[in-house]
């Protein structure tokens, strides 16, 4: 294929050429791979953090409407001895 003076040169050159181009290849798609995982990671963790923090607005919703509740059933309590009669 390659004949000549400069034929094993270019022999060698071609086949320099496509082996660097397999393990690039290669090594792009290990990457590509890896990118998939990182983004599945990154999702739940984004997922726990949403999660995590609407729980914690639910608590505190719920702790501010019990803080209401009680402070109506202290005004209330107070106020009985005059609703009652």
């Amino acid at each position: 294929m390659f004949k000549g003076v400069e034929g094993p040169i270019y022999a060698a050159i071609t086949i320099q050429k496509n082996w660097r181009m397999h393990k690039s290849r290669v090594a792009y798609t290990y990457l590509r791979f890896l990118m998939g995982k990182a983004t599945i990671i990154q999702r739940y963790f984004r997922l726990y953090l949403f999660q995590k923090e609407t729980k914690n607005r639910v608590e505190e919703i719920t702790n501010e409407s019990l803080f209401v509740w009680k402070e109506m059933m202290e005004e209330f309590r107070r106020g009985w001895p005059t609703i009652k009669t």
